[in-house]
C-alpha cells in the first residue's frame, strides 16, 4: 500500500509521524509530572525564609553572596556568586527524587544537591546556605508527595540536570569564537576546488552584512519581557571568565550594552553560517554564496540584529548544525567529518534549549536524514547521527518541559489554536514572508520558482523537506498570532524560504537566455539597496515599548551614581520588570547596580522581593538622592490609580517627560480589563522631600 501513495505524501509522512510521537510524548511527560510531588505557587516567603539568615543579594561567606532563588515546581535552585565573577549552583530537591546522589545531605524537606568540584571559599559558602536550611527547615512544603516517575526517566531527568548545568557554565565569548571558526572551517570546505572569485566574494558579503547591521539595525528591545528575561547566550557572556577579566581591566559596562553586542556578533556570523549550510545542502557552493548574500540583505533578519531577542542566535546554531550534520555525511575527508561529528551534540543541545520552540528542530533534523540523499551518505553515518539528534533531544527534554509545562498542557487541551494555522498562511500581515512592507518581494517570487524549478527536476525531497519546515513552524507558532510581532515570530522561517530562494536563482541563471547577466546584475543591484528601501521597517520604533526603552537608556546618565529610583510595579509581586534595575545593572568582576531600585505594588499585593528597600523604609529614612519613575507599567495594570497617587503624594522636580502615543508591540503585556487610552505620559522626577 505504502508505494502507492504519491511521492509528495510518502516524503512529507516523516514529518507528521514524528511530530505526532513528539505530541505523544509531550502529552504522556506532562501527565506523568502532575503526579509528582511539586511546590505549589505562592510559598514564595516560606522558601525564602529556609535561608534566614541569608537574603537575596546579601554576603554569605568567602566574598560570595546569595544571587538568586529560583523556585521550580520540583526544585530550587540556588545560585551562589563569588569573587572574580565566579557562579555556583545549589539545587532542593524532594527526598525521593533519584535526581539526587546518595550521600546528598538531607534536611527535613529535601535533600541538598551540592557542586561537585568547590575550593575552600565556595564550600564554606555552601555549607553555610546548608546549616541554614537544616536550622530553618521545620514545615512541609510538598504537595501531593507521591513520584511517579519511572526509574528511566528518572536518571534521565538527573542526567538533563547535570548536563543543562555545565553547558549552562560555558564562557560566551569562547563559545562565540568557536562557532566562528567552526563556521570558517566549513566555510572552507565548501569552498575547496571552487573558482578563486568566491573567496573575497564571500568575505565581502560578510563585511557588508556587518556594515549594514552596524548603520541600519536598531539598537532596542524588540522582544517579550525585555526588562527581565536574559537569554542563556546573554548569561554565558555576562557571567563568564573573559567577560569578567576585560571588566576587570578596562571597566565594568552595561548589561544593556552586553546583549546588543552579543547578538551584533551572532546576527554577523550568519551569513558565514548560510553559506556553508546552503553549500552542503545543495552540493553547490554557488547556491551557498546565494544564501549568504540574501540572509546579508535581508530586512527582518538585519531588525533584529542588535535586538534583545534570541531567534538571531538561534538560526547561527541551528543552521551551524545542518552544515555540520551535512559534513559528517558526506566531505570527503576523515578529519573534517570527525570534527564535525564531535561539533554535531553541543550545537544540537545548545539550539533545543535555547528557546522553547526550537524543540521542533528535533522532529526537522530527523527527517533530513531521512530524505536528504541518504543513497549518497554511509547507513553508519546516517545512524550516529540519528543518535547524537536523539540524545540531544532527550537531554533538552525534560528542561523544555519543566520550563513550559502550563503552556503544552494548554496546547494540547485546547486544538482550537489550529484554526489559525490558513490564516497565518494566507494572509500576508501574519506570513510576512510574502509581505512585501517586510520581505522584498523579489525573494518571495525567486521561493516560489524554486518550489516550482525543485518539482520540475524532480528534486522533490529537497523542495518537501524544506516547505515541511517551514509549514512545521507556521504550526508551532499558530499558538500566539500578533501582527506587530509576526516578523520577529517568522524568524524561524527565514533558513528554509532563502534556501527555496538560492536554489531558483542558481538553477534558472543556468536555464536563461543570452541577457540573464543583465536581469541577474538589476537583480543583486535591487537586494543590495533593499536595506536602505526599508529602512522605514528596520528602524520602525514607534511602538510604545521601544520608545519606553529609548527614553529610559537616555535618562539614566542624568541620575548619578548609588541613588534609589522609586518604580510602580503594578500586580508583578517578583518587581520582575522594574525598568531602571535593568538599564543599570552591570557586568564586571561582579555584577553591580548603577541604582537602587524601590518598587511600589497595587493594593493587595503581598512583595515577594524582601531584599528590596520598600517605600516605607525609604520614607523613614530618606536617602539623600531619591528619583521616582512612572513608566509605561501603570498603564499596563489593572489598577492605574496607585501609581497616579503615588505621584501625588511625593513632591519632585520633574527632570525628564515625555508623551508617547498608546501603540503596544506585545498585547500580552496589558491586562485584559484595560483599554487602551490615547497616549502614554512618561515622567522621571528627583524627589524633593518625602512627607
Amino acid at each position: 500500500m505504502w508505494r502507492w501513495l504519491p511521492l509528495s505524501a510518502r516524503l512529507l509522512s516523516p514529518f507528521f509521524l514524528l511530530v505526532h510521537l513528539l505530541l505523544a510524548l509531550l502529552a504522556w511527560s506532562t501527565e506523568v509530572r502532575a503526579e509528582s510531588a511539586f511546590l505549589r505557587q505562592g510559598r514564595e516567603q516560606e522558601v525564602l525564609a529556609l535561608f534566614a539568615p541569608y537574603v537575596l543579594g546579601g554576603p554569605v561567606s568567602g566574598g560570595f553572596t546569595l544571587w538568586d532563588v529560583s523556585i521550580e515546581p520540583t526544585r530550587i535552585l540556588v545560585t551562589l556568586k563569588g569573587p572574580a565573577g565566579r557562579s555556583e549552583r545549589l539545587a532542593l530537591v524532594h527526598p525521593a527524587d533519584e535526581s539526587a546522589p546518595a550521600d546528598a545531605p538531607r534536611t527535613a524537606n529535601f535533600r541538598v544537591i551540592l557542586p561537585e568540584a568547590l575550593d575552600s571559599e565556595g564550600r564554606a559558602a555552601a555549607e553555610a546556605l546548608l546549616m541554614a536550611v537544616m536550622h530553618n527547615d521545620h514545615q512541609a512544603l510538598w504537595d501531593a508527595p507521591a513520584p511517579a516517575f519511572s526509574p528511566g526517566k528518572r536518571h534521565l531527568t538527573r542526567l538533563s540536570a547535570r548536563v543543562v548545568n555545565r553547558w549552562q557554565r560555558i564562557d560566551g565569548i569562547a563559545l562565540l569564537l568557536v562557532l566562528w571558526l567552526l563556521a570558517g572551517l566549513l566555510a572552507g570546505r565548501a569552498l575547496a576546488r571552487q573558482p578563486r572569485w568566491m573567496l573575497p566574494t564571500l568575505v565581502l558579503i560578510v563585511l557588508g552584512g556587518a556594515w549594514v547591521r552596524w548603520f541600519l539595525a536598531p539598537a532596542s528591545f524588540l522582544g517579550a519581557w525585555p526588562w527581565s528575561r536574559l537569554w542563556p547566550n546573554i548569561s554565558q557572556v555576562a557571567d563568564g571568565p573573559l567577560m569578567a577579566w576585560i571588566t576587570g581591566r578596562f571597566g565594568s559596562v552595561y548589561l544593556t550594552d552586553v546583549i546588543v553586542y552579543t547578538n551584533f556578533t551572532y546576527a554577523v556570523l550568519m551569513p558565514l553560517v548560510m553559506f556553508s549550510h546552503g553549500s552542503f545542502l545543495a552540493r553547490d557552493a554557488r547556491v551557498g554564496l546565494l544564501a549568504a548574500f540574501f540572509v546579508a540583505c535581508l530586512p527582518q533578519h538585519i531588525r533584529f540584529s542588535r535586538a534583545e531577542d534570541t531567534f538571531v542566535p538561534s538560526l547561527v546554531l541551528t543552521s551551524l548544525a545542518f552544515a555540520s550534520l551535512h559534513a559528517w555525511l558526506r566531505d570527503p575527508s576523515q578529519p573534517v567529518r570527525l570534527l564535525s561529528f564531535l561539533s554535531l551534540p553541543p550545537l544540537l543541545f545548545l539550539s533545543f534549549t535555547l528557546r522553547p520552540l526550537n524543540i521542533l528542530f528535533l522532529v526537522v533534523y530527523l527527517v533530513a536524514l531521512v530524505t536528504l540523499y541518504p543513497e549518497v551518505a554511509p547507513r553508519h553515518r546516517r545512524r550516529l547521527a540519528a543518535l547524537a539528534i536523539v540524545v540531544a533531544g532527550l537531554l533538552a527534554l525534560p528542561g523544555y518541559l519543566a520550563s513550559n509545562e502550563q503552556a503544552i498542557r494548554s496546547i494540547l487541551s485546547d486544538l482550537s489554536w489550529l484554526w489559525l494555522v490558513p490564516k497565518v498562511l494566507l494572509h500576508p500581515s501574519f506570513f510576512v514572508l510574502s509581505d512585501p512592507r517586510v520581505t522584498p518581494p523579489l525573494l518571495f517570487l525567486l521561493a516560489i520558482m524554486g518550489v516550482r524549478i525543485l518539482w520540475s527536476s524532480e528534486d522533490r525531497r529537497t523542495v518537501l523537506f524544506l516547505l515541511g519546515w517551514i509549514l512545521l513552524f507556521v504550526v508551532g507558532h499558530s499558538t500566539v498570532v500578533q501582527e506587530s510581532m509576526q516578523p520577529r515570530y517568522m524568524m524561524h522561517l527565514v533558513v528554509p524560504f532563502l534556501l527555496l530562494a538560492s536554489l531558483a536563482g542558481v538553477r534558472w541563471f543556468e536555464g536563461a537566455g543570452p541577457g540573464r547577466w543583465w536581469l541577474a546584475a538589476v537583480g543583486l543591484l535591487v537586494l543590495s539597496l533593499s536595506p536602505w528601501m526599508y529602512r522605514s521597517f528596520l528602524q520602525d520604533l514607534s511602538f510604545t515599548e521601544m520608545q519606553e526603552h529609548a527614553f529610559v537608556l537616555r535618562v539614566r546618565e542624568q541620575i548619578p551614581e548609588g541613588c534609589a529610583v522609586i518604580e510602580y510595579a503594578g500586580e508583578d509581586p517578583w518587581a520582575a520588570d522594574l525598568r531602571f534595575q535593568r538599564a543599570g545593572e552591570r557586568v564586571g568582576p561582579r555584577r553591580s547596580h548603577r541604582f537602587l531600585s524601590v518598587p511600589v505594588f497595587a493594593s493587595g499585593v503581598i512583595p515577594l522581593v524582601p531584599t528590596m528597600p520598600t517605600l516605607e523604609r525609604i520614607q523613614k529614612s530618606p536617602p539623600a538622592c531619591l528619583y521616582v519613575y512612572q513608566g509605561l507599567s501603570c498603564w499596563l495594570s489593572e489598577r492605574p490609580d496607585p501609581c497616579r497617587n503615588l505621584l501625588q503624594s511625593l513632591s519632585f522636580q520633574e527632570i525628564a517627560r515625555q508623551e508617547l502615543p498608546m501603540k503596544l508591540y506585545d498585547r500580552a503585556n496589558i491586562h485584559p480589563s484595560r483599554r487602551d487610552e490615547p497616549s502614554v505620559t512618561l515622567i522621571l522626577g528627583r524627589v524633593i522631600n518625602l512627607p
